[in-house]
């Protein structure tokens, strides 16, 4: 994750994004087409719509677009104060999983070409968790996804799996 996220570089080989070495592409440039997902969410004492928006040009199409394709767009219109609402400091008023899925419609509403996920439905039961995976290979032709998951019960039939071990002589 390191690697792909710029925080380190390959000692040696290289990272590839279409054809194109990821060591020649500026930090401000690759993020401008990756979305991040971590599973520790960092939310503003702030509405939903700053905390998803978050600093860029506001757009109520793409806000709601960004809330459905991470499942909480109904959660969010339940709310009395919808949008507007204020999550609390480090959003304390959310669930774990209404943070997480606020975290994945940040993510998504910067149009991402590329979404990486760092164990972002760990604070999700089963069935919210399947609902929004199988959201979100729906936009798999517009977008690459990439999961770090430790539940296997989020896999499915024609997804790429990588597994990683740790090797016992380099920890």
């Amino acid at each position: 994750m390191r690697l792909l996220l710029k925080g380190l570089e390959p000692i040696d080989g290289r990272i590839l994004a279409d054809e194109t070495d990821l060591a020649r592409i500026t930090s401000d440039d690759w993020f401008a087409h990756v979305g991040v997902v971590p599973q520790d969410v960092a939310l503003l004492n702030d509405t939903l719509s700053v905390n998803i928006v978050l600093g860029r040009p506001f757009d109520l199409h793409r806000l709601h677009k960004a809330a459905m394709q991470a499942s909480i767009l109904s959660r969010i219109e339940a709310m009395p104060e919808g949008f507007e609402t204020v999550v609390g400091e480090r959003g304390l008023k959310l669930s774990g999983g209404e943070r997480q899925r606020v975290a994945i419609a940040r993510a998504l509403y910067g149009e991402p070409a590329i979404l990486i996920l760092d164990e972002a439905s760990s604070a999700l039961d089963d069935d919210t968790e399947r609902q929004i995976m199988d959201g979100l290979r729906d936009l798999a032709d517009d977008l690459t996804i990439l999961a770090v998951t430790h539940r296997v019960s989020s896999i499915r039939p024609g997804d790429q799996i990588v597994r990683l071990t740790a090797n016992a002589e380099t920890g």
